[in-house]
């Protein structure tokens, strides 16, 4: 009789347990998104096939596209900073990417090669043209990628502070899937992921990682990156399960050997990881011009917008 009493416990309290990290994390994305800071104009969707993409339009002439870091907290709000100036003489494109910021954030697993083809198909259906391409991080390499698949759709591409080559090509590892298994978990899983994501972590981002000089940080950025995480119920987790198993990793080498396109790679110089970073892909293609942007580290479009503009204009001939 006592083992009754005590599986029925164990299972009251499991459900007790389970109700309050419910509530916890109704709690996380209530607070996050109660201003909703992000709205989105439902005239703003590009429908693809695996969801719908949000971007942002402004200016006329030839087409730029600017590409957000692949990080779950990120969003075309990255470039809030420098998009009306660079509309001044250009068609600005801005993107959410699948899993971040107003698109569509569905339960699969995140690889470069499905980012290549969601910008290549965004590129043929939604710009119609060929394009110039800013795009910071891990996402600099899915332009190249898609350099590489089609070299009619993409003309100059920036690249802000790429991830390191090194690093890019590590593969997922079983440990790797077991933690992408424990994050997709409901409930529990969101648990993990607003541990790991959270304005505490988004804070130490922006004080350490993505600025230089931390009393520039803007309160109001932070609260929109939090957001960004948070939004469609935190299924961003799907993405940052992704990332930290390295599905988004990829070997792109061999894209670099082969691309004819005009590529720059703008470093922040006060973090050195940045520019050594850089040089590795100089190595595998020479006519990469790299450029050093002073007093800034990851984010130079949000820290130094003006200095970032004037540098684009003179890579992009504007």
């Amino acid at each position: 009789m006592n083992w009754k009493k005590t599986f029925v416990t164990g299972i009251l309290l499991v459900g007790i347990i389970t109700a309050k990290v419910f509530a916890l994390n109704k709690l996380i994305n209530h607070i996050s998104t109660k201003y909703n800071l992000l709205k989105a104009n439902p005239d703003n969707f590009y429908k693809w096939r695996f969801g719908s993409i949000y971007y942002t339009k402004k200016g006329g002439g030839k087409p730029i596209l600017l590409i957000h870091d692949t990080n779950v907290a990120s969003s075309e709000h990255e470039w809030h900073k420098v998009i009306s100036d660079l509309s001044q003489t250009n068609t600005v494109y801005a993107i959410d990417l699948l899993g971040c910021g107003r698109s569509d954030k569905p339960s699969i697993t995140y690889t470069n090669f499905l980012y290549v083809q969601m910008i290549s198909d965004f590129i043929k259906n939604v710009i119609g043209k060929k394009t110039d391409v800013i795009a910071t991080g891990i996402s600099g390499t899915f332009t190249l990628a898609a350099c590489a698949n089609d070299n009619t759709i993409i003309d100059k591409v920036i690249m802000v502070n790429p991830q390191d080559l090194v690093e890019l090509a590590k593969i997922p590892t079983k440990r790797g899937k077991t933690i992408r298994y424990l994050i997709s978990l409901p409930i529990f899983g969101t648990l993990i992921y607003n541990l790991s994501v959270n304005i505490k972590t988004i804070q130490n981002d922006f004080m350490h990682r993505y600025y230089y000089n931390a009393n520039k940080v803007s309160i109001d950025d932070m609260e929109v990156y939090f957001e960004a995480s948070q939004k469609n119920n935190a299924n961003s987790k799907y993405l940052y399960a992704s990332i930290i198993s390295r599905f988004i990793n990829a070997n792109v080498i061999h894209q670099l050997k082969n691309t004819t396109n005009s590529v720059f790679i703008l470093v922040g110089d006060e973090d050195h990881q940045y520019h050594k970073a850089a040089i590795k892909y100089q190595e595998f293609l020479p006519a990469i011009e790299i450029i050093g942007l002073s007093s800034c580290t990851y984010l130079p479009q949000l820290e130094a917008p003006r200095k970032f503009v004037d540098q684009v204009k003179i890579l992009f001939d504007l």
